[in-house]
């Protein structure tokens, strides 16, 4: 019973943990625009990038809690929190 739990806590943790580097896998695979850049050329359909989605699903869910900073930064900045730019000191 317990390493039964054990494999649903494991999987739930990568159905939801899946991240940047999976997702660009699944992207490559699919032939889909990368997910950092929704608009950009699509990549080439190619299938058997599905098989590195196991050989990258460990480094997202060891990197979640810098990509998690990374992209919430990112996410502020956008919505108009903060900017590392400053138009008051722009120079026309």
């Amino acid at each position: 019973m317990k390493t039964i739990r054990i494999a649903l806590f494991s999987a739930l943790i990568a159905v939801l943990g899946s991240s940047c580097m999976t997702l660009d896998m699944i992207a490559h695979a699919e032939g889909k625009p990368p997910p950092t850049d929704p608009h950009g050329r699509p990549y080439d359909a190619m299938p058997g990038y599905y098989a590195l989605v196991p050989l990258v699903l460990p480094l997202d869910l060891i990197t979640l809690p810098i990509q998690f900073f990374y992209f919430q930064s990112d996410r502020e900045a956008a919505a108009g929190g903060h900017s590392s730019y400053d138009d008051s000191q722009a120079q026309f």
